[in-house]
């Protein structure tokens, strides 16, 4: 089937956009900051801190992912030291940032090698469409001719042998003529056969 020109360079645009992704996890981090600043040390909003990273991780790139992991860190300890939860050492504090962004940085890797894994198989996935679609196979049992060797197809017409083949396969056909069929026609020819001289 012969594709449009052009075509096979137009790829769907992404769902979400850069400047979106951006846009709607800083929302989601002031949104789930402040709630986790009206509600205290009463109700836990650990894992919704991760949901901006994720989305910006997968929308716009490992960098920008760890640039949120790094926000969300510091705004969670902002929110903790605004609500007046208070730590023994200003260590504690440094601690639990360093780990809260080991762990929303690993999870940024994580994400960032599942869509490489992604990409890649749908680039092989669609490699070997395109190599399925340009290779042609016969099969089965063909009828043939013993005497002109020409082939029946599926609609009960003979064709010639190349004819079919070039129509069921890539391959070309270049005419020439073996030795044994050319020593047969010279041979067969009355301008080359051997005469025998005419006399009593």
């Amino acid at each position: 089937m012969a594709e449009l020109p052009g075509a096979a360079d137009q790829t769907p645009a992404p769902a979400v956009s850069r400047t979106q992704a951006v846009l709607l996890s800083i929302a989601m981090l002031a949104a789930f900051a402040a709630g986790d600043y009206v509600t205290g040390p009463f109700v836990g909003f650990d894992l919704f801190y991760l949901a901006p990273v994720i989305v910006l991780a997968w929308f716009h790139g490992r960098p920008a992912g760890f640039v949120m992991a790094f926000a969300q860190s510091i705004v969670w300890a902002a929110v903790l030291s605004a609500s007046g939860q208070p730590h023994a050492h200003w260590a504690m504090w440094f601690w639990n940032i360093a780990m809260r962004f080991a762990m929303s940085g690993f999870i940024v890797w994580l994400l960032s090698r599942l869509k490489a894994q992604m990409a890649e198989q749908k680039r092989l996935i669609a490699e070997l469409e395109r190599a399925g679609a340009e290779i042609k196979q016969l099969g089965g049992l063909l009828p043939i001719c013993a005497w002109c060797k020409k082939v029946r197809d599926d609609e009960g017409y003979w064709q010639q042998i190349e004819q079919f083949i070039c129509e069921h396969t890539d391959a070309t056909f270049t005419h020439g003529i073996c030795p044994e069929c050319a020593r047969t026609l010279m041979e067969s020819s009355p301008r080359h056969g051997s005469s025998k001289p005419h006399g009593p």
